[in-house]
């Protein structure tokens, strides 16, 4: 066997490692946060007095461990939640899987209270927004992570926006478990179908280096232009016999970046995973690494992180987790929209997000006008959820008044 086959079969295999048994589907939430200046709202860097390295010090004794990276304190970790930075020192909590979202709820709630009596003395706060409300792109300094770093000097290269992708924007990911490769087809095709759909509802980012915007859905438009190899809708997702080993070849052939082949963190430019390991076998380690440079709507790990969605207040992250668990988690409503987008392709996909950028709410999908459509996503997971129900009302709302996140911020 080749090493590329080889390696192909590896990728695949740590794919179909994530299987569960249904009885152990979770919900797994990241959310991240601007640190702002709570009057100017502007950014706080990682080392201004006071800085975001400040708050990760004072945070530090509530937690079980400090993540040092490059010789810095870059996050923190424990049970139950773990604190991570984006590459402008936006604050990332990734909850751990929960099977409710009450359970969620709960997390992030701790999370609060621990951090926003640290941020209320010092003039801060957080900001969930899509994109930075204040601080313009040059403003915001980027953390000393090598990693990072290299990506900055790469991405330009391939997109317009990759710098304002990586300092300039937040969002809210969600993550499901697929029992096997059959069931993981049928999720992973429905997230990328939904994916016009998700990114308009979570619209959430009203300014654009200081701005307000003048169309929908920015993040979207930004992740257009960062680099089509890895961003956007894998290609041939959209294909009902897209499996572990379709993602696999699809990671294979593109550009990796950065690499930690042998634990040293080495900047690869664009040679291909296919290229750097044409005459050696991938490890888990360096598997798991490739998988985390690239930033498709939907990627795949050891579960389906579904990344449409800008960052949102509690209320909305909560609803738009409900949302997705009611989908996702529910045989019938599964089948159902599996069915309702049978025919979907790529060019369906493009053609359904660029009116959903340019028209809005007037925009429509096989003739039904978009937020009746939205709607009965609503109705159908709001169905399946039980006594979860009203965690969709933020988005109910929205729907029934034609208004978006940003436009009641602006407001």
């Amino acid at each position: 066997m080749s090493f590329k086959e080889q390696n192909i079969s590896r990728i695949a295999a740590y794919i179909a490692q994530g299987e569960k048994n249904p009885t152990d589907f979770k919900l797994g939430v990241e959310i991240e946060h601007f640190i702002i200046d709570a009057k100017t709202q502007k950014s706080i860097a990682y080392k201004t007095e006071p800085g975001v390295l400040d708050i990760l010090r004072e945070l530090s004794p509530k937690y079980e461990e400090e993540v040092i990276i490059d010789g810095a304190l870059l996050g923190l970790k424990r049970k139950g939640s773990y604190l991570t930075l984006e590459p402008a020192a936006q604050l990332e909590v990734s909850m751990e899987p929960q099977r409710s979202i009450d359970a969620l709820a709960s997390e992030y709630d701790a999370f609060r209270r621990e951090l926003d009596p640290v941020l209320t003395p010092l003039g801060l706060k957080l900001a969930t927004y899509g994109y930075h409300p204040a601080s313009s792109i040059d403003e915001l300094e980027m953390i000393p992570k090598t990693r990072y770093m290299q990506m900055a000097a790469y991405l330009p290269t391939k997109g317009r926006y990759a710098l304002n992708m990586m300092k300039g924007t937040a969002s809210v990911q969600v993550s499901i478990d697929y029992a096997s490769e059959d069931d993981f087809r049928r999720k992973f095709r429905l997230a990328n179908c939904l994916s016009p759909f998700l990114y308009f509802m979570t619209d959430n980012a009203p300014y654009f280096e200081g701005m307000p915007v003048t169309q929908h859905m920015l993040r979207a438009r930004i992740w257009d232009e960062v680099d089509p190899e890895r961003s956007g809708i894998v290609p041939g997702a959209l294909d009902h016999s897209f499996g572990y080993r379709e993602y696999a070849e699809y990671l294979y052939a593109r550009a990796a970046v950065v690499t930690h082949k042998n634990g040293v963190l080495t900047f690869t430019g664009g040679q291909t995973l296919s290229e750097l390991f044409a005459d050696e076998s991938m490890s888990e380690t360096d598997i798991d690494y490739a998988i985390g440079m690239f930033f498709p709507d939907v990627r795949v790990r050891h579960y389906i992180e579904i990344r449409m969605a800008d960052s949102l207040p509690k209320e909305y992250m909560l609803a738009y987790t409900a949302l997705i668990k009611g989908l996702f988690y529910d045989e019938s409503n599964l089948k159902k929209y599996t069915d309702v987008f049978a025919g979907f392709t790529n060019g369906d996909a493009a053609q359904l997000k660029s009116d959903l950028i340019q028209k809005g709410n007037d925009a429509t999908y096989r003739g039904v006008p978009v937020c009746d459509f939205i709607l009965k996503l609503l109705d159908d997971a709001g169905d399946a959820l039980g006594d979860e129900t009203h965690y969709l009302e933020a988005f109910r709302l929205c729907a029934k008044s034609k208004m978006h996140l940003y436009e009641m911020t602006l407001q």
